[in-house]
This record gives structure tokens, sequence and C-alpha cells, in this order.
């Protein structure tokens, strides 16, 4: 602050008075200004110095590297005379130190894995001159907790936000023509495709809209709050690694008009146990639902035909699984691992196989009369002719197989032994409901005894038998 001394004048009285200031205090204002300066000019020459940069051929800066302190980094506007134009490929690349960063908004491209693993950055700002963000640009960073994307922005690379575990939600400027959000969750401007569902959202269950066609590769991938997914007959495609690591996943039924799941789509999904694949997919990936170790129950619809490498590999609790008709091929290792696997249904003839079918464990293989291409073994596995049925009018067990005995309707299966089969029942075939009621398992000798304590007139009421 100047300071300034009054002085008197030999002014008549009334006359005005004159405020001076001295000469010294100016020239110490000048002097700390001067200090100021340099100060300033000496602190951005040695924060400029954190960062290696390079020329691009249209005049403007990239950074290549970053060797400062972190914590808060303010990114220059300017290197070498030059605007920054350009964060390059992996220039931040696994700063632990990094806390927040702020870009400035000369910057228009951040490269590929730039923020790769900075797992203590928390918040980053994204300037409206940014039109692209690589891949993997901020993978790995695990304390980052929201992210905005402004308007400019019409390009997101793969993953770009995967493996962030913390981050609750995506907020799109509503002026994007590439991109909006909803509801946290990050999607194509139409919203059609879930790019990115946030890995730090709260809510355990998550339905997919009905204007969703596409689940992009790695969406929900690392989500540990989701335990259910309701997806709609809308969806089309599952991208690769789509429900990847999602620890608390339960149960889930894939769309009737998904038509083929990508590779490691429901990879690592330990805690699913319950599996219905919806009628249309024709195709399962390289690893769909490998390490999927609680997995207890699969229903496979009649449209598939193929099945990839190593699908079920390490499905420790697996215990059987059915395959329909039309089944063409089965990859190489689809149940490596599977260690409690006892019995595979074929409804059709055998499939190709690649190489091995199975590891750690020895299941029977079951095929259906009528069926072509089975041997004995079949890809080094014991194969038996699945045909239970009722017998006719003998005496089996010392009573009538198909009768009443003590006011319960019973009758005797034949069929392969140590078997076991589910009997249903229903007492409409014109509108057939058909209800599983009894699970009995064959003797040793390939019969086994049923008995329908519903059955009142069992002239209305018809039984089917289905695998285990």
């Amino acid at each position: 602050m100047n300071t300034f001394k009054k002085h008197e004048s030999s002014a008549p009285v009334g006359g005005s008075q004159q405020f001076l200031v001295e000469p010294r205090n100016l020239n110490l204002q000048l002097l700390l200004l001067l200090i100021n300066f340099w100060v300033l000019s000496a602190f951005s020459a040695l924060a400029q110095d954190h960062f290696d940069f390079t020329t691009s051929e249209d005049g403007g800066s990239i950074i290549t590297g970053y060797e400062g302190p972190g914590g808060h980094v303010v990114v220059p506007n300017e290197l070498g005379g030059n605007p920054v134009k350009e964060i390059a490929r992996r220039a931040f690349n696994r700063v632990e130190n990094l806390t927040s960063i702020s870009i400035p908004d000369s910057i228009i491209t951040i490269g590929d894995f730039a923020f790769n693993d900075c797992e203590n950055l928390t918040s980053i700002s994204i300037p409206d001159s940014v039109i692209t963000i690589g891949d993997f640009a901020f993978y790995g960073c695990k304390s980052l907790t929201s992210t905005s994307i402004p308007e400019s922005v019409t390009s997101i690379g793969d993953r770009a936000f995967g493996g962030c575990h913390n981050l609750a939600g995506f907020n799109v400027d509503s002026a994007n023509p590439s991109y909006s959000s909803f509801d946290g969750v990050l999607f194509d401007r139409e919203q059609t495709t879930i790019i990115r569902y946030p890995a730090g959202k709260v809510a355990s269950h998550y339905s997919i809209g009905g204007n969703v066609s596409s689940i992009g590769d790695d969406a929900f991938t690392n989500s540990p709050n989701l335990t259910s997914i309701t997806m709609g007959d809308s969806v089309i495609s599952i991208g690769e690694a789509a429900f990847r690591y999602c620890p608390n996943l339960t149960n889930i039924t894939i769309g009737k008009n998904v038509t083929s799941i990508s590779q490691f789509a429901f990879a690592d999904c330990e805690s699913l146990t319950n599996l219905t694949i919806g009628e249309g997919v024709v195709a399962i990936g390289r690893s769909a639902f490998s390490r999927c170790t609680n997995l207890r129950t699969v229903t496979t619809p009649d449209s598939l035909k193929t099945i990839d490498e190593s699908a079920f590999a390490h499905c420790f609790w697996l215990t059987s699984i059915i395959f329909p008709d039309g089944l063409n091929s089965i990859g190489n290792e689809a149940f490596f691992g599977c260690i409690n696997l006892q019995r595979i249904y074929f409804a059709g003839d055998a499939p190709m196989i690649s190489n091995e079918l199975v590891t750690h464990s020895e299941p029977t293989i079951y095929y259906l009369p009528g069926t072509s291409g089975w041997t004995e073994p079949f890809a080094g596995l014991t194969t038996i002719l699945w045909n239970p049925r009722i017998l006719a009018t003998e005496e089996v067990l010392g009573f009538q197989e198909g009768g009443f005995l003590d006011g319960k309707f019973r009758f005797t299966i034949s069929g392969a032994p140590d078997v076991p089969v589910i009997v249903e029942a229903c007492d409409n075939l014109a509108n057939p409901d058909w209800e599983p009621i009894a699970s009995v398992t064959m003797y040793s000798n390939g019969t086994a005894v049923f008995s329908d304590l519903d059955a009142v007139d069992p002239t209305g009421r018809f039984y089917r038998f289905r695998p285990q």
C-alpha cells in the first residue's frame, strides 16, 4: 500500500490542498512488482520443467511425460512458446502421487493410456476444447469419483473409464452431439448403446431400458454393487467382457433377441448361480462364463449352434448341462476345470469337438434315440443312451407299475442305471403348463418307481421326463 503524506501549501485560506507521493515509496512499489513478476516467472519456469514435451507439425506442444511432485497439477497452456494441444499416450501413466489435475482449454486430445492407473487421482477438469479421449485414457483411476463430459467431446475410446471402481456417475453436457448420460450411466447420443455403467454406483439392481439394443465392451465390468440385471428384449448384442468381474451378480436372464454372447462377457462373476440364455442366442464366445465358480444351473436355448473354447471353464459347482438339438461345435476345453461335472445331455447329433471337451472330471454323456455320431467313448468320455420310459403292465418290484397302491398313483420307469430323472406333469395338453413334481434316480437294474400324490384321476393327467 502506498503511503501518502499531507504537505501544507501556502495557498490562501479556502484554497486547495495538495497530496504528493514521495518518490521513495514509488520506487518501493515498483521493486515489489518486479520481485513479484520474477517469483512468478521463476515458479512458472520451474513448474514447466516438470513436463516433458515435443512439438507437433502444426506448431503445438504435446506433453509426453510428467516428473513433478504430484498433488494438484495444473497443466500449462503453453510450453516452449507454443500452445499445449495434446496430452500424449501414457504421459501421466501410473503417476501415483497425482491427486487432481486442471487441463487448459488449449488441449484438444487426451491420448491412449494418458492417465492409466493413476490410482490416487480423485478429480479431473476436462475443458470444452477436448475433442478426443483415447483408449484406456483413465483406466484404473480407482479414486476418481465423478467426471463431466463437455459438449466438445465426440470420441471416447475403448475402456476409457474402465477400472474406475469409485466412479459414481457421468455427467454429459446436454448439447453433446455424440454422447449422453442418464442416471449417471454413459450412453451414446440416442441412448441405444450403454457405453459405461459407473462402477461406484451404489444401486444393487439395474434395468436395461427398452431403447437399448447394444451393451458395449466392458460396459458393466467391475461393478461390485450389482446383484441383478433385467435385460429387455430390445438388446441384440452383448460386448466383450461386458459384465466381467461383477462379483455379486447372482442371477441374470439374457433377452430373447440377443444372438451372440461375446468373449469374457460374464467371466469371473463368482456369485452367479443361475443362468438362463434367451432364445435367439446362436453363439457363446470364448471364456464367456469362465470362472463363474458358483454357477449351478444353465438353461440353453434351442437356437444355440456353437460354443467357443473355455466357455464354461472353472465353473466348479456345475454338475450337469443340457444342450439342444442343432448344436454343431464345442471349442477346446469348454469345461476345463469343472471338477464336479457329472452329466452332459445332448438332444441332437454328436457335435464337432476341437480337442478335449472336459478336464479334471469324467462326466457321462447322454444322448437320445435316433441321433447319430455317438461313439464309445466320445471325446474320451463314456456315452449312454438316455431313453427313460414307462413300462407296460408287468409287475415290477411286487406291484403294478401303472395303478393305485395305498391311494397313490404309481408307475415304474425304465432307463439307464443310476441316472436321475425329473418327472413333470400337466392336466391339459392343448395348453400345457408342465410342472416338475419329482426327481427319481434309476436303480442299478435300470428301473425306478414313481408315486404321484396329487393324481386323483390319472386318466386326465399327463407325464413327461427330462434330465436333471
